[in-house]
């Protein structure tokens, strides 16, 4: 069975030890975060649904090499996180970015979706805020 979370729900979690039916809550996954990232088959999520709503696991996470980061990238890392996925710290280290851009990530899906991650339409939401403050 391929579990899947969605942020800030109680889900049932099943895992291969047989606690199936156990309930948790899953939040915005970046609360606090284990020393060391559990093994693949050790964690209780193994499927979130993306940006698009359709299952995402670490295999459709983007690259470790990733250096051009594209909406599409940055949302599947934003769900993979908030899914719990993976941890905010184990995501800054995979791909070599600052907790301080990955929130910048999940403000701009927060106020504008998905396409305000788009790089050249930053100015125009940051143009609006000011007027709006």
């Amino acid at each position: 069975m391929v579990k899947m979370a969605k942020p800030n729900r109680t889900i049932p979690i099943e895992t291969s030890q047989g606690d199936a039916g156990r309930s948790q809550t899953k939040g915005s996954g970046h609360q606090g975060s284990p020393a060391s990232p559990k093994p693949l088959s050790d964690r209780a999520v193994q499927a979130v649904a993306g940006p698009d709503g359709v299952p995402i696991t670490l295999d459709d996470l983007p690259s470790n090499e990733t250096d051009r980061w594209v909406i599409r990238r940055k949302a599947i890392v934003v769900a993979a996180v908030r899914g719990g996925l993976l941890s905010l710290p184990e995501a800054c280290e995979k791909w070599n970015i600052s907790e301080e851009e990955y929130r910048s990530w999940e403000r701009l899906i927060d106020r504008h979706g998905v396409r305000g991650l788009r790089a050249t339409r930053l100015q125009h939401y940051r143009d609006r805020e000011h007027k709006n403050a």
